[in-house]
Order: C-alpha cells, then structure tokens, then sequence
C-alpha cells in the first residue's frame, strides 16, 4: 500500500508558547529573539507582528523599526523543549513512523487508506491544541514536499488535505515560492522566466527546468505530480562513537569527565564531516573488573555540538558511574543517524549556543588545515590530563 503523509507544523511556535503562558500579551504582536546588545536577530514573530512585515532573521533593531508597540521576549529553551516534547509523544500514539525534523515540526508516515489517515490527523490536530493549548497546521499529501506545502497554504490551525487524484490542478495557482525546497535565488530566477506559480512550473519546457532546478527537475516535478518519495538513504554506520581505554583505572574524576569532553568533541568533530545527526545517544562504560555495562535514550538536540553532546552523556553517565569502583574504559556513540540537511536557527534565539557555534566552526578551520593535534581546548589541559591527552 502507498505510503500517506502527514506533516505537524506547529503555528508561530516559539510566541504562541509566550503567548499561552502570558495572558497579557495574548492578541498581540511578540517577537522572540535575542533582545541583548545591537546584534540581535528575530527568531520568530507571532501572526500578529507578522503583519507588520517581520519574520525569522530579521535584525531586532528592523523588528523595533516595524513594530515599536511590540512584545519583544528573549525566550526560554526549556519551556519550548517541554512543550515540544508534549507534541511528539502525541504524534508517537497515533503513528509508529514519526520523523522529527525541528523541534516544532514531524512528518508521519502511514500506509492505509487516505480516510483513516485524514480522521487520525484530525484527532491529533485536536488533542495537540487540547493537550498544550497551542495550534498546529496539518497537512496531509502522498509524499513529504506535497505534506509540507499543504500545511503551509492555511496557517494557523489549518487543515490541508492534498489527495493524488486532484493533482497537481488542485495547488496550480500556488506560488512557486511555496514550495520546500525553492528558495529566494531559484525564485528570482524562476522570475525571469515568467513562472510565478505551479502552473506555470508545469507548462515550462525542459531546458527552463533543468537551468533552475538542475539535476533535480525530473525528480522535483514526479513529487509535485504526487509520486512516493525514494526509499531512504541507507547510512552505512548504525552508529558512530569512539572510546578510550585508561592506562590505569580510574575514579569517576576530573580525570574521566575531560575524557568523556574529548570523546564528546570527537565524536561531534565525524558527524559534521559525515553531514549527519543522530537521534540516539549511547554510553558505555567497562570497570577494573572488565564488567561492561551501557545506557541509551533518545534525543532531539544537536549531536553536532560536542557541548551539546556533552550535556546528554553526563545524566546518562552519572547514574551508571554508580555501578562501578573504578572504570577502565568510557565510550560515547550516536546512532539513529540521518542526513542533517534541515537548517538550525537555534542560535539566532540563545546567545550561549550561537558562541558554542562559532567556537566549533573556529576549531574545525584550525584542525581541517593542521590535524586534530594542532589545537586542544583549554579544559583538556589540567595537570594529569596532559599525560592522558597526548596517549590517545
């Protein structure tokens, strides 16, 4: 059976979180972002402020411009994580192939018929607004590009069904721009063309195509049309991780924890260069006794970020530490790999990520040109960690 899919986006996310805890503000317009210092940007806006031209990215000094009656609120993580986390595990009780690809927005795939799947997105759309008291817009398409678009023709709360049979007549005056995966550049040059809308998209000839889209048109318009999206890429590592064996055993010290660091960072260091995120982090650990023991649990952040990283192994690491005297051998790993090809605007809203960020793209520059060895983070270097350090 063909596969049906569902797409969750959850409307203005980070300010309808804002506005459901504060009354107050509630029917107007609140920007989110970082409101410290001249350099902030703008990580989202509600509906209301989205009518005064504001929207993600945008420097919070233009925001004020637009909009000085504004609320401008700098944001809490945790809040927006436990409301996330709310969504998904309701998106988890009525489908058993949920992909999270943000923290607010989940493909569902499902392989029944169309009117099951359309009753059972509706009753998640209503226990998602009963549960956490924020709207979701849902779309419902045969492939993932025709689920997006259709959760983004009606926002907010929309309900968007796009069945094959009515393609692709039923989204022919859509904007081009519409579509995931167009951006600014291929509109503009979809412009000079003369193609403005899906329509037009269609009755364009090869040649056209294969200029804006490249290697991608035929694949690009099959979507479009309602074609199944390709099977997965199969990635060959399960997992990936890295472990150090102590020259002696060890306490669970300063000495361990600045392994599990450098562990953390290389680790961190393979799933940029692969390109790839996981969804599961792992840990193990081997005592002097050579008994092995390991923990998992699943995950949303990013794994590329070795401090990130690091602050998911150390609750699994402090409670298994408790089994052992002495450890002989400490091991992180990331499995339930994918293609990290979603874009993370995490940074533009917290301040500490956005350093975090620029220090690992620094330190990548320096190891990509002299080796791994060129350049060791500062908290690596304390006394015994030096011996230990150069051994690996």
């Amino acid at each position: 059976m063909d596969a049906v899919v569902v797409h969750i986006d959850m409307d203005a996310f980070f300010a309808s979180v804002e506005q459901r805890d504060v009354p107050s503000i509630r029917n107007r317009p609140v920007i989110v972002g970082e409101t410290r210092g001249n350099r902030g940007v703008v990580a989202t806006a509600s509906y209301e402020a989205r009518k005064y031209g504001i929207h993600a990215a945008m420097p919070m000094k233009t925001a004020e411009n637009l909009c000085s009656h504004a609320v401008f609120v700098q944001g809490s993580i945790d809040k927006y994580v436990d409301a996330s986390l709310s969504i998904f595990n309701l998106c988890l009780e009525y489908c058993a192939s949920v992909d999270i690809v943000s923290v607010d927005e989940a493909f569902l795939t499902y392989h029944d018929v169309w009117d099951s799947v359309t009753e059972k997105a509706t009753c998640l759309q209503k226990r998602i607004q009963g549960l956490t008291g924020l709207s979701a817009s849902v779309g419902i398409g045969p492939n993932r590009m025709l689920a997006k678009l259709a959760s983004s023709l009606n926002k907010p709360q929309g309900f968007t069904p796009l069945p094959e049979q009515g393609l692709p007549q039923s989204i022919a005056s859509v904007p081009v721009s519409e579509i995931s995966g167009i951006g600014t550049k291929t509109t503009a040059l979809f412009s000079t063309f003369g193609i403005h809308t899906i329509e037009e998209l269609f009755s364009a000839n090869g040649t056209i195509l294969d200029l804006c889209l490249g290697h991608r048109a035929h694949e690009f318009l099959r979507l479009l049309r309602g074609g199944q999206d390709p099977p997965p890429q199969r990635i060959k590592d399960h997992s990936l991780g890295h472990e150090f064996t102590f020259p002696h055993d060890v306490k669970p010290g300063r000495e361990f924890w600045v392994t599990v660091r450098r562990l953390c960072d290389q680790v961190s260091r393979r799933l940029r260069q692969q390109h790839l995120q996981g969804t599961v982090v792992r840990v193990k650990l081997r005592g002097n006794r050579f008994e092995t023991r390991s923990r998992e649990r699943a995950v949303t952040g990013d794994m590329q970020n070795p401090f990130m990283l690091y602050r998911m192994t150390e609750g699994l690491l402090c409670v298994l530490t408790t089994n052992f005297e002495r450890i002989r051998l400490v091991g992180v790993s990331a499995a339930g790999l994918y293609d990290a090809v979603q874009p993370d605007f995490t940074h533009l809203l917290f301040p500490g990520i956005h350093r975090e960020k620029k220090l690992i793209s620094a330190l990548d520059a320096v190891w990509d040109r002299y080796g791994e060895q060129s350049l060791i983070r500062g908290g690596f270097l304390r006394g015994s960690e030096k011996e230990l350090m150069s051994d690996e």
